[in-house]
């Protein structure tokens, strides 16, 4: 199960350090750069997520423990949006 979550997220890792590489040394001007970025967020980083989502393996996933954390979240939250909005008059 780890080989193929390894294997899965290394492109998006190489992609990073690529980018990471080539920021460090200033290979780009900042108008390429931005080209280069709006490219690998709307087009490269959404192709390899879906990617990684469709070849997970999902039968290893514990429903209820992620279904508890969800609520353990959801009531932190809640609670501190009340404690916000009572102790510090925020309104949202």
């Amino acid at each position: 199960m780890f080989s193929n979550l390894f294997f899965s997220t290394l492109p998006l890792f190489g992609l990073v350090f690529i980018g990471y590489s080539l920021g460090k040394f200033s290979l780009f001007n900042d108008t390429e750069a931005k080209v280069f970025t709006k490219l690998v967020g709307l087009v490269v980083l959404p192709a390899l997520g879906i990617k990684i989502i469709g070849n997970f393996n999902y039968e290893f996933i514990n429903w209820k423990l992620y279904f508890c954390y969800l609520l353990g979240q959801g009531i932190i939250y809640f609670i501190a949006f009340i404690i916000a909005k009572k102790f510090f008059n925020r309104n949202t």
